[in-house]
């Protein structure tokens, strides 16, 4: 975003990016406040008492504390519009070799109305970091051999998105590795790959891996990305049905086995919640309970850890989790319906959090459309899903007449990174977790963005091609 270079003035340049941040906010002005999940009291109780939650990072509610202000979580969304815009900024300049504050804008406002971008935008939680991570490994490929300080932004962007959430740092070390590949191929079509960049990228990486578990073990002692992953894992198996499938194969030989008792009720348990989140859960039901539910979390990890050793041991249930992994990959990847948000009364985990630790934001908590009623976008879900057909249908005509020119190279790249996303996402989500609308809706819309990039290299060239023939 080299803003002295180019031809536009510098006021036009900050008002079309400024009105872009302003667009992505729109849904948090609509609502009145920042959309809250259920996981958002979490974040910020860890963010400002600096404490490590123990099923998930806290680099994200570092984020969100430090973006805050202590003041407000007005400036959190406002700091997740402007990181947006800018990496959609900065990627447009490189692919189309020109300033795109314009098309930047123009991009922002089409996205926010018609996907779920905004939506991700304007939520407390770290869901829209992952695009931005696969938009920023291409913007940074594609720069110039020498770093500028957007490169450094881009890389701090990478690095912390990947930290912000247990999901995103496997997936971004695919993507990473993925684009390292790619632009050593291309290297010969004019896509830059120093050794440099490629040593830095690789570095970004590395360090995330390193960090992530570092500040686990700062706060709590223990040197891992989750202190509780078996008991994920333990949840998704019950999803599929081979937890059950297990314990039923488990008593019929030994009927002393522990958890025969559980038997009957483990087919009532439909997803994944039913086991974590259910007071009933046969999770719950032990003396670890007296301390807490989130204690039996860390007491009983360890134990469900030996139950799925024992389970990956055996043929039948490889064979039934490479299954699962399969079909629930499968449905993850179409999975893109914008999730609801549910109605958090003033007594709820995260308004409590909210108006503890951001008091200045009551008023706005107490007004906030969520707080009275549940937020559906059924109309932005048709939008979305005809908006996503078509553009799939564009870029599929789009290549048909493809032409293999510097800034077409770098369209392939920019392509085959978002179907990577799209498909490494789905692929971690179906076999490490339960299948859930937020987690491929929060990149859905970048398949309308690279349509969007398409459209403009086709007006683009044909007018190019048109003012040659006008001159000729």
């Amino acid at each position: 975003m080299n803003l002295k270079s180019s031809s536009i003035p510098l006021l036009f340049k900050i008002a079309f990016l400024t009105a872009s941040v302003i667009i992505l906010i729109t849904p948090a002005i609509i609502n009145g406040y920042p959309l809250l999940h259920g996981d958002s009291g979490v974040v910020i109780i860890s963010g400002f008492e600096h404490f490590a939650p123990i099923e998930r990072p806290i680099s994200y509610g570092i984020f969100v504390w430090m973006t805050s202000l202590e003041l407000s979580l007005w400036f959190t969304i406002l700091w997740q519009a402007a990181i947006t815009v800018f990496v959609v900024d900065v990627l447009l300049n490189r692919v189309l070799d020109k300033e795109a504050c314009k098309y930047t804008f123009a991009a922002s406002l089409l996205l926010a109305s018609t996907t779920s971008m905004a939506i991700f935008v304007c939520q407390i939680k770290p869901d829209f970091y992952l695009p931005l991570i696969t938009l920023s490994i291409c913007a940074y490929f594609f720069g110039q051999k020498t770093a500028r300080i957007e490169d450094l932004l881009l890389l701090a962007i990478i690095l912390i998105g990947s930290i912000s959430h247990l999901s995103h740092l496997p997936i971004t070390t695919g993507l990473v590795m993925s684009a390292v590949i790619l632009s050593v191929i291309l290297r010969k079509k004019g896509i830059i790959c120093s050794a440099k960049k490629v040593f830095t990228m690789i570095s970004i990486l590395l360090a995330a891996w390193l960090i992530a578990p570092s500040l686990n073990y700062f706060l709590t002692g223990s040197f891992s990305l989750s202190r509780v992953s078996n008991v994920f894992r333990v949840s998704k198996l019950i999803q599929a049905g081979i937890f059950k499938e297990y314990v039923n194969d488990r008593c019929r030989q030994d009927s002393t086995f522990y958890l025969c008792r559980y038997k009957d009720e483990l087919k009532d348990y439909k997803t994944y919640m039913d086991f974590l989140w259910d007071e009933d859960s046969f999770l719950y039901d032990d003396e670890c309970q007296e301390k807490g539910r989130q204690y039996c979390w860390i007491a009983r990890n360890d134990e469900f850890g030996l139950l799925i050793n024992d389970i990956q041991s055996q043929s039948k249930y490889i064979k039934m989790i490479v299954n699962d992994g399969v079909k629930a990959s499968a449905t993850q990847l179409v999975t893109i319906t914008i999730p609801d948000y549910a109605s958090y009364q003033k007594h709820s985990y995260p308004m409590e959090m909210a108006r503890k630790f951001l008091p200045a934001d009551r008023k706005f908590l107490d007004k906030a459309k969520q707080s009275r009623q549940e937020l559906a976008f059924p109309v932005l879900n048709m939008a979305q899903m005809i908006l996503i057909i078509v553009s799939l249908i564009f870029t599929a005509i789009y290549f048909i007449n493809f032409k293999t020119t510097i800034k077409g190279w770098k369209i392939i790249f920019l392509g085959s990174m978002v179907a990577l996303t799209l498909i490494g996402n789905a692929t971690f989500v179906g076999i490490f977790a339960g299948i859930a609308e937020r987690f491929q809706s929060r990149i859905a819309w970048l398949i309308p963005f690279y349509a969007c990039i398409l459209l403009l290299d086709y007006f683009m060239t044909n007018k190019k091609r048109s003012v040659n023939y006008t001159s000729e």
